[in-house]
C-alpha cells in the first residue's frame, strides 16, 4: 500500500465510537493525508468491513465516514493542523441495512425462479448521497454468504467513479470496494465516452445509455451469479426538465424494478406518475455525513482525477511522451444536433486549441463504428508542435505506437494544476 505524501507531519490520535455512531473525515487541503487502523471492535466504510489492525492510507482529497453497529476503537494519524472529527449517532444506517435486506430478498426469489435479479436505480439531486448509497448496497451484497456479484452501472458523466469524467460505464463487483483505493483501480469496467461532463440537450448521452443497457443486460444472461445479483445504477444529479426525461429514459432502457429516491419529494411524485406501476419507488432522506461540493470543488476533483490517471495519486506513474504525425492518427470530434436529435463524427481543425485536450481511445478501426464503441483508455494531446509539419505530442499511459483505432476528442483537458511541477515528465521517447 502506498504511503500518503507528508506522512512525517502526521500526529497519532485514538478515537472510540459507540454502537451506531459515525465519524466523518474530509480532506480540507490539497496536501492533506491520513491513516486509519481498526484496533478493536467492528467497523465499516461505506459498507466495506475494515480488517482488524490493518493500516488504511488515504491521500489528498479523501472524504469518507467510519460507521460501527457495535462500537470500535480507532487509531488515527492526522495532519497536525487537522481537528479530530466528532462522532455522532447515525440511525439512517439501520434503514439502509433494511433496504439491502429487501433487495436481497428479491435476489433470493430470482435464484429460486432462475430469473434476472433486481435492477435498482438510485436518483436524487447533487450531493444527496447517491454514490455513497450505491457503494453501501454493493458492499453489503458481496459480503453475503451467497457471494453476490452485482453489476454497478455509473451513468453520471460529471463525477464518474469508473474512470475519467465524461463517461458512463458498468463493472462487475465481486469483492468489497476497498475504501482507500479508487474503484477504477479495483475493477475492469465497460466504458463509453460521452465526451463532456455536461449533459444539456445531448442526444449522444441517451444513445449511449441505450447501448450500455443493451450490452449489460445481454451479458447478464451468460453469468448466472451476476444475473440473480442484478444491477445497482447510480445517476446524475440533474433531476428537472430534461434531467427528469433522462432519468425516465435510463429506467426504461435498463428495465428498472426498484428506484430509491433520495431527498427530493417532488422527484418522487413525478416518477410515481411518470413510470409504470410495476416499478417500486422508495423515498429516502438525504444521507448523513455527505459532503456538499461547490462547482469549484467539483472542478478541482475532476482535475485531480485527470492528474491521477496519468501520474498517479502520489506521482508514482511515468506516462510515455512521443510525437506522431497528425495524419497518422484518426481523431474525430462528436457533433450533436439538438434539432435532429442525433450525433455524428467530424474531423476537428488542426490548431493550437487542441493543446492539452484529452482523447478517448476506442476499439473501433472505422469511423462508422467509433461513436458507439466502448473505450480502452485515454491519451492527452500534450502539444501541437508545428502547424506546417502537422505533428502532435501525445502523453499516454500506453507505450508507443498507438493501436490503429479511432480517437475521440473530449471537452476534458489537462491544466497546470494537473501536471506535477507544471511540466511534462522528462522520460520522452
Amino acid at each position: 500500500m502506498s504511503t500518503p505524501q507528508g506522512q512525517n507531519d502526521l500526529v497519532e490520535v485514538f478515537k472510540t465510537l459507540s454502537a451506531n455512531e459515525q465519524c466523518s473525515f474530509i480532506s480540507r487541503k490539497e496536501s492533506d493525508c491520513m491513516t486509519l487502523q481498526l484496533q478493536s471492535g467492528e467497523a465499516e466504510i461505506f459498507g466495506a468491513r475494515l480488517e482488524l489492525n490493518k493500516v488504511y492510507s488515504f491521500s489528498a482529497g479523501y472524504c469518507f465516514s467510519v460507521f460501527t453497529y457495535s462500537g470500535c476503537n480507532l487509531r488515527l494519524q492526522l495532519q497536525q493542523s487537522e481537528t479530530v472529527p466528532f462522532s455522532q449517532r447515525n440511525d439512517m444506517m439501520m434503514f439502509e441495512l433494511h433496504l439491502h435486506t429487501v433487495v436481497e430478498e428479491l435476489r433470493e426469489r430470482a435464484d429460486v425462479k432462475d430469473e434476472r435479479g433486481p435492477i435498482v436505480m438510485i436518483v436524487g439531486p447533487k450531493d444527496a448521497g447517491k454514490s455513497t448509497f450505491s457503494t453501501i448496497l454493493l458492499n453489503y451484497a458481496v459480503r453475503m454468504q451467497t457471494k453476490r456479484t452485482p453489476v454497478f452501472v455509473d451513468t453520471d458523466p460529471g463525477q464518474s467513479s469508473l474512470t475519467l469524467p465524461g463517461t458512463i460505464g458498468a463493472a462487475l463487483i465481486s469483492d468489497q470496494i476497498q475504501p482507500d483505493k479508487k474503484l477504477s483501480e479495483q475493477v475492469n469496467p465497460l466504458i463509453y465516452n460521452i465526451g463532456s461532463t455536461r449533459l444539456g440537450v445531448n442526444p449522444l448521452y441517451k444513445q449511449l445509455i441505450s447501448k450500455l443497457a443493451a450490452t449489460v443486460l445481454d451479458r447478464l444472461k451468460s453469468n448466472k451469479t451476476a444475473k440473480s445479483s442484478g444491477l445497482i445504477i447510480n445517476t446524475p444529479g440533474w433531476t428537472q426538465n430534461e434531467g427528469f426525461e433522462i432519468i425516465r429514459h435510463t429506467a426504461q432502457a435498463f428495465e428498472v424494478d426498484v428506484i430509491f429516491v433520495l431527498y427530493q419529494k417532488t422527484l418522487f411524485d413525478a416518477l410515481r406518475h411518470g413510470l409504470p406501476n410495476f416499478v417500486k419507488l422508495v423515498q429516502l432522506p438525504r444521507l448523513e455525513g455527505v459532503r456538499s461540493r461547490s462547482m469549484e470543488l467539483r472542478w478541482e476533483l475532476r482535475d485531480k482525477m485527470l492528474k491521477d490517471y496519468f501520474y498517479g495519486p502520489n506521482n508514482e506513474l511515468k506516462p510515455y511522451i512521443f510525437d506522431v504525425d497528425w495524419s497518422s492518427i484518426k481523431v474525430f470530434k462528436v457533433w450533436s444536433s439538438k434539432h435532429v436529435g442525433k450525433s455524428y463524427l467530424g474531423v476537428p481543425e488542426f490548431d493550437t486549441s487542441l493543446r492539452n485536450k484529452i482523447l478517448a481511445v476506442t476499439f473501433a478501426q472505422n469511423k462508422e463504428d467509433a461513436l458507439e464503441s466502448n473505450i480502452s483508455g485515454f491519451v492527452c494531446l500534450a502539444d501541437v508542435i508545428d502547424s506546417r509539419e502537422r505533428k502532435v505530442t501525445l502523453l499516454s499511459p500506453f507505450p508507443p505506437p498507438l493501436a490503429d483505432v479511432c480517437l475521440l476528442l473530449t471537452s476534458l483537458f489537462l491544466t497546470s494544476y494537473s501536471v506535477p511541477n507544471s511540466e511534462l515528465p522528462s522520460n520522452s521517447i
